[in-house]
């Protein structure tokens, strides 16, 4: 059995010109183009960028909070969601300061848990004191 060492004319055997089935292979000549809808569901894949980003540079996450040393940030999520809203009944909805917790909890928080947690105030059920 012949095979190729990986070192400059350090091919062991085999018929002359066989090293290039064993040389490291090089992507096709053209890719195929992403698709543009999902194939199960036909959602469209086109996405937005929302409004409070305007360039790659604003995209960041939360800072580093000594009260959530632990990996899991699931309390520092939900803690900063309570701390917005509770800003904003305190302070008034015009209080820049707030939008510090809505940036956390939108970078921490999935999306599906704030619109949970939005219908829920909504409904006045949210178990949360506010």
């Amino acid at each position: 059995m012949s095979s190729y060492r990986g070192e400059v004319g350090a091919w062991d055997g085999g018929p002359p010109g066989a090293e290039a089935d064993y040389a490291p292979q090089h992507a096709p000549p053209h890719a195929a183009p992403l698709p543009t809808t999902d194939p199960w569901t036909g959602v469209s894949y086109s996405h937005k960028m929302p409004e409070m980003i305007k360039s790659p540079a604003d995209i960041k996450t939360a800072p580093f909070d000594p009260r959530f040393p632990n990996q899991n940030q699931t309390r520092h999520c939900y803690q900063s969601y309570l701390d917005f809203y509770r800003c904003q009944k305190v302070r008034g909805e015009k209080y820049e300061p707030c939008n510090y917790f809505k940036r956390v909890y939108r970078s921490l928080c999935p999306n599906e848990w704030v619109e949970k947690w939005d219908g829920q105030r909504a409904d006045g059920t949210f178990p949360g004191r506010i």
